[in-house]
């Protein structure tokens, strides 16, 4: 805003109206409805123009996806599955029950609201979330999914926080069970 009014001391009136004419003439030109012949002048793609090529991965080990480069207009996404089929059936309602309450509690170094500020500053996403899949009649694969998003700038920024609440988050019992009644109260 400050380097346009700069520019309006610049210029002289005549010039000013010319600019507010051409803005003018601009915004009716966009507003006016496209009749069907200036419709039919546009490119349009036929399902034979479009590639049935999938792209291939950039890195995969042991068949696992380790890295995939895309351009995503300068938005960093990271996606981690954890594998729990170590973890017993009747155990299952204790992972939801951790991926609820990361990110909600203390940590070594950041309070709760010092991670939620954290985030909300440089991210645009932290997602924990328990996955169920039937694998068949009687067996389930349970995973536990991360995903976390960032400007590229802050990319750095997911690392740093992660180690922090995955690797340092104190578990306080009166915490938790606060959390979940919170969550109880607004389902």
């Amino acid at each position: 805003k400050k380097q346009m009014l700069e520019l309006k001391k610049k210029m002289t009136k005549e010039e000013i109206e010319a600019c507010i004419s051409k803005t003018k003439e601009l915004i009716a030109y966009q507003s006016k409805h496209d009749t069907k012949e200036e419709l039919a002048t546009l490119p349009s793609l036929k399902m034979a123009d479009i590639s049935s090529k999938v792209n291939s991965l950039d890195s995969v080990i042991d068949g696992k996806k380790i890295y995939y480069y895309e351009n995503t207009n300068g938005i960093g996404y990271l996606s981690s599955y954890f594998d729990l089929g170590a973890l017993p059936i009747e155990e299952l309602p204790y992972a939801l029950v951790l991926a609820t309450v990361l990110g909600q509690l203390d940590t070594e170094k950041f309070s709760a609201q010092e991670i939620k500020n954290y985030v909300d500053t440089y991210l645009g996403k932290v997602d924990l979330r328990l996955i169920l899949e039937g694998k068949g009649k009687d067996e389930i694969v349970a995973k536990m999914a991360l995903s976390v998003s960032a400007l590229s700038e802050n990319v750095l920024k997911i690392s740093e926080i992660l180690n922090e609440i995955l690797m340092h988050t104190k578990y306080e019992k009166e915490k938790i069970s606060l959390i979940l009644t919170q969550l109880k109260i607004t389902a």
